[in-house]
């Protein structure tokens, strides 16, 4: 082996490294930029949103009101089947408020049988058992 320093390769010095609270500041820099080129005129989110937030959260809104009942449901469709007075339209909002009523009802069940843990595995086994015997 030989330490000869003639077979060594060149160093080449490199500049200093900018120290790391440089870096964050300029990329700071760089995203306050980015930021503000992204929001053009009319575009500012905030303001609708935190006049839309408490409204949200109170009042009648879907957040905080109580679910209509099936029987209120189907009553508001055949109050609204009345209104016309040629059977095509009745017919239809009729066969309109029984889709309804269908898919309200599976979605009512739904969310009362997931209400509790006990009771989902209840009706849990209550189906598995309906299954095996029919």
């Amino acid at each position: 082996m030989t330490t000869d320093s003639d077979h060594l390769p060149e160093v080449v010095n490199l500049p200093p490294r900018p120290a790391a609270a440089d870096v964050k500041g300029q990329r700071g820099v760089r995203a306050a930029r980015t930021r503000e080129a992204d929001h053009a005129p009319g575009r500012d989110y905030t303001a609708w949103i935190t006049a839309l937030a408490p409204r949200v959260f109170t009042g009648t809104s879907l957040w905080t009101a109580d679910a209509p009942s099936l029987s209120r449901i189907w009553a508001t469709h055949v109050r609204d089947a009345r209104y016309f007075t040629w059977w095509g339209f009745r017919a239809a909002r009729y066969c309109w408020g029984a889709i309804h009523i269908s898919f309200a009802s599976v979605a009512y069940f739904a969310a009362w049988v997931t209400h509790s843990f006990p009771l989902l595995v209840s009706a849990l086994a209550v189906a598995a058992a309906w299954h095996w015997l029919f």
